[in-house]
């Protein structure tokens, strides 16, 4: 079924990625065939359907009906990759396209090339919770040691509690818990942004009307992801076409100015 090499199979396998994939788009044309061919001749991998939230998912890219959009890479590349997601289509990027999230971890990857700079310290985290797990999680929270401290708990004397007792107490069931999530949801190594470089982020073409667009359209966009309602939704709508006719304007208006300024 794979014309793929055994190295990069085993890749996969160990990062426990899946080798078969998903997709919502059933139909496969000539065009998808040749690129079927490209891909699997140069020992690569489709992420859709195989990593992240779109994992045993493959959801459609493309105005709901197809998937035409994709994150291709080695298999080394996507043992690097934290999620990838199918985000809501958006007009600010494309009137029928919906945009692709992908997140990476290359810290180990650093660390081999010497790339770091002073103290970059990584630290396990786990990923977003998940209400659709819910069920497994309770499964994975480890029921003796859950036991003992109830256990401890009841025969305690009141008069021996102090504040070490119960921090002690409280360290243990959040360790607990968070093995339990662990579990369930698997962790990540974020990364230390403390030592990073600011980059100077000015652009001509996004100007205060540009940033007072975007800062309208996402405090409404986060107002929607909390209480969704109809009136709501079509506010943060008007407000992410009104960003996008700004921002429109505003680049126009910097290559009129970059053309005056051009000689001939």
């Amino acid at each position: 079924m794979f014309d793929l090499n055994d190295v990069s199979l085993n890749t996969l396998a160990s990062s426990n990625i899946n080798i078969s994939r998903k997709s919502m788009d059933k139909k496969k044309n000539n065009f998808g065939n040749i690129f079927l061919q490209l891909y699997r001749a140069n020992d690569l991998f489709i992420c859709n359907g195989r990593i992240g939230d779109d994992k045993g998912k493959g959801q459609f890219t493309c105005k709901n009906v197809s998937v035409v959009d994709y994150v291709i890479g080695s298999a080394n590349f996507l043992t690097l990759l934290q999620n990838f997601s199918i985000l809501e289509t958006s007009k600010l990027f494309s009137d029928a396209h919906t945009p692709l999230s992908l997140s990476m971890c290359i810290y180990e990857n650093e660390k081999r090339n010497h790339l770091r700079k002073g103290n970059f310290t990584p630290t396990e985290e786990v990923k977003k919770w998940d209400i659709e797990n819910l069920d497994t999680f309770i499964e994975n929270i480890d029921k003796t040691h859950t036991d003992i401290i109830l256990t401890e708990l009841e025969s305690v004397n009141i008069q021996d509690v102090n504040h070490n007792c119960v921090n002690s107490i409280v360290e243990r069931i959040c360790d607990i818990l968070v093995g339990a999530a662990k579990t369930t949801f698997g962790t990540y190594m974020k990364c230390d942004k403390q030592n990073n470089v600011k980059i100077n982020g000015s652009k001509p073409r996004f100007d205060e009307d540009c940033r007072t667009a975007r800062k309208k359209f996402k405090k409404s966009k986060r107002k929607l992801k909390r209480n969704f309602s109809p009136d709501l939704f079509n506010e943060t709508k008007y407000l992410e076409k009104q960003y996008k006719r700004i921002m429109d304007k505003s680049i126009k208006n910097t290559a009129r100015k970059l053309e005056t300024r051009l000689v001939i």
